[in-house]
C-alpha cells in the first residue's frame, strides 16, 4: 500500500510511504531491495528513496519523494500530445533507465502505470517493487521460483518462460517499447485478460503492426516500438542509449536505425513460433525465402496428400502477409532497387498462380495474386517498360473486377478497381497513344473514386484518391473553360488538400495534393496575369513539397512535385522580366533532376525529364 504523507518538520513537504503489511519473506526482502535500489539511483526522472525502516508493530516502510502526476498514457491523452512530443517523453525515459542500468539495476515492470508524468511534462519512472540487482548473488532466490516476475501484458517473453536464463537489460527495453505500443496504439501488444491466452500470443505471434490500428502513427515510430519488441533480446536495441539516440533522430526528423525485419526474418521467426505446423511444410518455407523456385510439381504434390493441405494453405497465407508485403514495402524507397523489386514480383506473381489454381475458391489468395500482378504493373511502369506494365495491369483489372462484381457490398474492392483502371489509363494515354478516354477507362474510374468518396466520407484513403484523380487528371475530364471557373474548381480541390493533410499531422504521402492544387491555382494565375497571387500559390507549393518530399518513406517519383514548383517559378521570374532569377531557377531544376537521376538511375521519370530539359526549360516569347 502506498499512502500520501507529509515531512514532520516541513507540513507542505508531501512525501509517499510504502508499507508492505504482509510478513511473507520474500515480499519483505523485495521491500528492502527496492529500498537499496533507490538509494542508490539519483535522477531526475527516477523516483528517490528518502528513508526506510521497520515500525514497532513489525510493519517495514519506504519512503519516497511524492510525485505529483498521472499515467503517462492518460497524461499524452489528456494534453493532445503529437507523436513528436510522445517520443520526447520516451527518449527522457529511456536516458533515465540507461542510468539506472549502469547502476546494475533492471526494473522489470514498465508499464504505463509505473511511469507518472507530473503537471509539468516530467516523466517519472516509480514502483521498483520488481527491480533486480545485477550481478549480485543475495536476491537470486527471489527469481528462482519460475514465477512470473512482472505485468501480463508488458512481459518480455523471456520473462514468461519457465526455463528462462537469466534475464538481462533486455526485458525493460522490452517493457519500455510496450508502454509506448500503448500510448501510440491505444492497447497493450497483447492481450491482457487471458492469462494462457497471453501468454500463448507473447510466445506465437508478433504484435500488430501500431498503423493498422492508427494509420496516423508515423512509419518511424512504428519501427522503434515494433524493434523494443523483437522476440529475441539480441533483435532489440543493445542498451537504452541506442533507443533513446532512434527517437531522438525521429524527433529531429532523421531517418531512425530501427527497420522492419525483411521477409526472411518474418518468417524465420513465424517457424520458430510454430514448430509443429511449419515443420510439416518446411519444404514450402524454404521454397519462398530461396525465391520462390518450388515447382509447381510440389503443390501438386502436397495437395493429393490431404492431410497436409489445410497446413500448406495456412502457411502460405501467413508468408504472403509477413513476406510479400513487407518486402515490397522496405524495398519502395531503396535506391536503385527496382530491377530486384520487378524479379521478385515475378516470382511471387507464378507462386501466387499456382496458388490460384490448387485453390481455386479461395479468393483471398485470388486478390492477393491481383494485388501483386497492380504491384508488378506500377514497377514496370516506374521503369518504362510499357508493354509488360500494361500486361500486368490488365491482369490485375481482370481479376480485381471480377471479385468486385461477385462481392458487391465490398467497397474496398470497388476501390482495387478504380486503381487498376487508373494504371490502364496511364499507361494507354501516357506511353502507348491509345485513346484509353474513348474506351471509358478514365470515366469509369471517375466514377467510382465519386462514389467511394461521398458514401464512405470518413475513408481518408478514397478522399486522397479523389483529390488526386481530381488534381491530376481534371483537365482531360472536364473541358476548361473560363479562368474563374477553373480557379472555383481548383481552390475546393484544395481546401479539401488541406483537409486532408489536416487529419494526418505527420509527414507522408496524403500531404502532396496540397502542392499540386496549389500549383495549378499558380498557374491560373500566372495565364491571368496576377503575377502576386501566383507567386503566394507557388510558395504555398514549394513548402508544401519540401514538407512531403523529405519523408523517410518518400516514394521517389514525388520529387518531381518539387521539380514542377521550380519551373513554374522560372516561369513567373519570365513573365515579369527577371533574366537573373530565370537563370538561377533554370540552373536549379538541372541540377534537381541529374540528382534525382543519380539517387534512382532505374527510375524512366527522372531519365525521361533529363532527355526532355529543353522542351521543359524553353519559355515562349
Amino acid at each position: 500500500r502506498v499512502y500520501e504523507g507529509h515531512h514532520a518538520d516541513r507540513p507542505e513537504h508531501k512525501i509517499a510511504v510504502k508499507i508492505f503489511e504482509n510478513r511473507w519473506l520474500d515480499g519483505i526482502k523485495r521491500l528492502e531491495i527496492e529500498r537499496f535500489v533507490l538509494q542508490k539511483l539519483n535522477h531526475p526522472n527516477l523516483v528517490r528513496a528518502l528513508d526506510a525502516g521497520n515500525c514497532e508493530d513489525g510493519v517495514t516502510y519506504l519512503v519516497m519523494n511524492f510525485i505529483d502526476g498521472i499515467r503517462i498514457d492518460q497524461f499524452v491523452l489528456e494534453k493532445g500530445f503529437d507523436y513528436r512530443q510522445i517520443a520526447q517523453l520516451f527518449c527522457q525515459i529511456a536516458e533515465a533507465m540507461e542510468y539506472a542500468h549502469q547502476q546494475d539495476v533492471l526494473h522489470r515492470d514498465l508499464k504505463p502505470g509505473n511511469i507518472l508524468t507530473t503537471v509539468d511534462g516530467q516523466p517519472i519512472v516509480t514502483d521498483f517493487g520488481l527491480a533486480k540487482r545485477l550481478n549480485l548473488e543475495d536476491d537470486k532466490s527471489l527469481t528462482a521460483t519460475g514465477l512470473l516476475v512482472g505485468t501480463l501484458g508488458y512481459l518480455a517473453p523471456e520473462q514468461a518462460d519457465p526455463n528462462r536464463r537469466e534475464v538481462t537489460r533486455s526485458v525493460d527495453i522490452y517493457g519500455l517499447g510496450a508502454t509506448l505500443y500503448q500510448v501510440i496504439a491505444g492497447c497493450a501488444p497483447f492481450e491482457r485478460d487471458n492469462l494462457l491466452k497471453a501468454l500463448d500470443e507473447l510466445r506465437t505471434h508478433l504484435p500488430v503492426p501500431p498503423t493498422r490500428i492508427n494509420s496516423a502513427i508515423p512509419l518511424d515510430l512504428e519501427r522503434i516500438c515494433l524493434k523494443c519488441l523483437a522476440k529475441s533480446p539480441a533483435d532489440r536495441y543493445a542498451s537504452m542509449r541506442e533507443m533513446a539516440t532512434d527517437l531522438q533522430r525521429f524527433i529531429d526528423g532523421k531517418p531512425v536505425a530501427a527497420r522492419p525485419l525483411n521477409m526472411r526474418q518474418r518468417f524465420w521467426r513465424w517457424c520458430t513460433a510454430n514448430p509443429v505446423i511449419s515443420g510439416l511444410s518446411v519444404g514450402l518455407c524454404l521454397a519462398l525465402l530461396s525465391g520462390f523456385i518450388a515447382s509447381t510439381v510440389f503443390w501438386r504434390q502436397a495437395v493429393v496428400e490431404q492431410e497436409h493441405s489445410a497446413q500448406l494453405l495456412a502457411n502460405a497465407k501467413a508468408i504472403l502477409e509477413y513476406g510479400d508485403k513487407a518486402a515490397e514495402t522496405l524495398l519502395m524507397s531503396t535506391p536503385g532497387s527496382l530491377k530486384y523489386r520487378r524479379e521478385r514480383l515475378i516470382k511471387s506473381v507464378q507462386f501466387l498462380d499456382d496458388l490460384v489454381e490448387l485453390y481455386p475458391d479461395d479468393d483471398e489468395i485470388y486478390r492477393e495474386s491481383a494485388t501483386s500482378y497492380f504491384r508488378l504493373g506500377k514497377v514496370c511502369a516506374t521503369m518504362g517498360t510499357w508493354e509488360e506494365a500494361l500486361e500486368a495491369y490488365e491482369t490485375a483489372h481482370t481479376r480485381f473486377l471480377e471479385l468486385a462484381n461477385a462481392y458487391p457490398d465490398d467497397h474496398t474492392l470497388r476501390f482495387d478497381v478504380f486503381h487498376s483502371l487508373m494504371g490502364l489509363d496511364h499507361i494507354d494515354r501516357d506511353r502507348l497513344g491509345l485513346p484509353s478516354e474513348e474506351e471509358g477507362r478514365l470515366a469509369e474510374a471517375f466514377e467510382i473514386i465519386e462514389e467511394l468518396a461521398t458514401n464512405h466520407p470518413e475513408n481518408m484513403d478514397y478522399l486522397d484518391a479523389l483529390i488526386c484523380t481530381q488534381t491530376m487528371v481534371y483537365p482531360r475530364r472536364y473541358k476548361l473553360d473560363e479562368p474563374s471557373n477553373n480557379l472555383n474548381r481548383y481552390e475546393t480541390m484544395h481546401k479539401e488538400a488541406v483537409r486532408l493533410k489536416t487529419a494526418f499531422p505527420e509527414p507522408s504521402q496524403k500531404w502532396r495534393y496540397v502542392c499540386a492544387t496549389a500549383v495549378h491555382i499558380a498557374s491560373i494565375h500566372l495565364d491571368s496575369g496576377n503575377f502576386d497571387e501566383a507567386k503566394k500559390w507557388l510558395e504555398i507549393a514549394r513548402q508544401a513539397a519540401i514538407e512531403f518530399v523529405n519523408r523517410p518513406d518518400l516514394e521517389p517519383g514525388e520529387l518531381l512535385d518539387f521539380a514542377q514548383c521550380i519551373i513554374y517559378l522560372r516561369k513567373l521570374a519570365h513573365e515579369k522580366g527577371d533574366v537573373a532569377q530565370v537563370e538561377e531557377l533554370g540552373r536549379e531544376w538541372s541540377q534537381y533532376i541529374e540528382k534525382c537521376v543519380a539517387d534512382y538511375p532505374d527510375y524512366y521519370v527522372f531519365q525521361d525529364a533529363l532527355s526532355q530539359s529543353e522542351s521543359i526549360l524553353k519559355l515562349d516569347d
